[in-house]
């Protein structure tokens, strides 16, 4: 097992510096991650699906993608691998295996 190269505190540390540096190096990253893959989304579907089906998360390599509708996910799966080609070019670094299709609706949480 690698050992990894982490600077451990001296002293006492205060809670909003581990806080700072857990967003820095955790939630910023990933959240790079998901509005590039979103904006892509909203770029490559279809004009008539693009407010019916948005980026709910990416995990593992898995883009998760939300439909309201199980037709709208039905439609789309049909081009999926057309899909998942564009967004594995675009984003070769995410390393994006797969896209899944799930069907809910959107809250107005969702929106903001």
């Amino acid at each position: 097992m690698q050992k990894t190269n982490t600077k451990k505190p001296s002293g006492p540390v205060q809670i909003g510096e581990c806080v700072q540096d857990f967003l820095q190096k955790v939630v910023e990253p990933k959240a790079g991650e998901y509005q590039a893959v979103s904006r892509l989304w909203g770029k490559i579907v279809p004009a008539n699906f693009s407010g019916r089906c948005r980026v709910a998360g990416i995990e593992d390599g898995i883009v998760k993608l939300q439909a309201d509708s199980p037709s709208v996910a039905f439609e789309l799966r049909l081009d999926s691998q057309k899909y998942l080609s564009q967004i594995q070019k675009a984003c070769p670094a995410l390393r994006i295996k797969r896209l899944k299709f799930t069907v809910g609706r959107q809250t107005p949480d969702d929106l903001r």
